[in-house]
């Protein structure tokens, strides 16, 4: 069985990916790009944009892992477009005529619509339907591959089926573990993500 890989490029200490405050001309509410600079300076990043340059290292490297083995992708409304796209018939993502993911890809929404198919091999597919219900349509069209969680939905491993198999990619890895996910810790790709464990308190302060 293909694996569930919830991936999540950045998080904040507080366990946040996005600002509050989204809208059309703010993708990251209040938050603005700060979260997502040390992508955007990657030579991964410049390739998928079209421009020349940017930087190598671990952050390219990181970064690069994005697309390999994935063959079908899962998001929540919240990161498909902003408060009220579903009211725009002319809306097809954040992203410009060729996204970034080259797969068949399912939004989770109260609100279908017919498939947009876009460059690139991305189709945008919109699914009223369970987490459970989602991962199994997205593992058909994936067709072997895994299964890329990107943003939006909250998932748990109570909502996926018996035995699905799960890894967790993420900056943030020392919190965002393939145990912990299976465990059920909830996520919010777009929102927020798992909130790490408190370090311990020296034993003074504790007195």
């Amino acid at each position: 069985m293909s694996l569930a890989r919830v991936h999540n490029f950045s998080v904040s200490l507080d366990g946040f990916g996005t600002g509050e405050g989204q809208s059309r001309d703010a993708p990251f509410g209040h938050a603005g790009e700060r979260l997502h600079e040390w992508m955007f300076a990657t030579r991964w990043w410049h390739e998928t944009i079209g421009r020349p340059g940017g930087t190598g290292g671990l952050d390219d490297a990181f970064a690069r892992q994005f697309t390999p083995g994935i063959g079908a992708e899962i998001m929540g409304a919240g990161k498909f477009g902003h408060p009220g796209w579903h009211k725009d018939p002319e809306w097809k993502g954040w992203w410009g005529p060729n996204p970034p993911f080259h797969t068949p890809t399912f939004i989770l929404t109260h609100h279908p619509r017919p498939s947009i198919e876009m460059e690139g091999g991305t189709t945008f597919h919109f699914l009223d339907a369970s987490p459970a219900k989602a991962l199994e349509t997205a593992r058909e069209a994936a067709d072997g591959q895994d299964v890329r969680i990107g943003g939006g939905p909250t998932v748990s491993a109570a909502s996926l089926p018996p035995g699905s198999s799960t890894t967790c990619t993420s900056w943030w890895s020392r919190s965002c573990s393939a145990e912990a996910y299976a465990s059920g810790t909830d996520w919010r790709a777009s929102k927020r993500t798992m909130r790490p464990r408190p370090p311990p308190r020296p034993a003074e302060s504790r007195m």
